[in-house]
């Protein structure tokens, strides 16, 4: 439905607002309570080194790139000066912008981060990488009932209110923005529609 501006799209359980002004969504449960405030996705040509989103990144890709030294996503050697500048390139790449709520709890990941289970206010770079993080998730769970699946096989940072308390940011350097939002009453209800879309593991005998 058309309301003004926005465009509304309803089901039993969960209702999505889309902002035709600037693009934002708005998820709501099925009573009309807000789960996700606002999420903004971006386009890669709406970011760039000069503008703060820029800055926050280039300090996310420094900070991870001191720690080793990846492939790039397109599979060019990186060195460890290697910065958002290097990684970016002309309409390619996908960045999605969330406004947390106060007191939201994260989780989710994979072993993204095996140093923390709440994922608030850290820094995760979503890849397969050796030791560190060999079975990485790009599925997120809130404690305000609702899911983030990112439906993508690129490598990806992701910023859960590091950089700014109150955003989530994912950014990555190739690929197409394709991402499922999932709302629900619980963890287990939310996981569980995360797994009717990816699919279920078989019960072993």
């Amino acid at each position: 439905n058309f309301v003004g501006e926005d465009f509304t799209l309803k089901t039993n359980g969960a209702e999505l607002v889309v902002h035709q002004k600037d693009g934002s969504i708005t998820l709501l449960d099925g009573r009309g309570h807000v789960l996700c405030p606002a999420l903004i996705p971006m386009r890669s040509d709406q970011i760039s080194p000069r503008n703060p989103i820029g800055d926050r990144l280039d300090g996310l890709i420094r900070e991870f790139r001191s720690q080793e030294n990846p492939r790039s996503a397109l599979g060019s050697p990186l060195n460890k000066d290697t910065s958002f500048n290097t990684e970016i390139r002309s309409g390619m790449g996908f960045g999605l912008l969330a406004q947390l709520q106060p007191d939201e709890r994260f989780y989710g990941l994979g072993t993204a981060s095996k140093e923390h289970i709440k994922l608030r206010g850290q820094a995760y770079y979503n890849w397969i990488r050796y030791k560190k993080s060999e079975q990485p998730v790009p599925f997120l769970m809130s404690s305000s009932g609702w899911g983030i699946f990112l439906n993508t096989t690129w490598r990806h940072y992701v910023d859960l209110g590091k950089s700014n308390p109150n955003e989530l940011l994912i950014w990555g350097a190739a690929g197409d923005l394709d991402f499922f939002l999932i709302a629900g009453q619980d963890f287990s209800e939310l996981l569980d529609r995360y797994t009717q879309i990816t699919g279920r593991s078989m019960l072993l005998p």
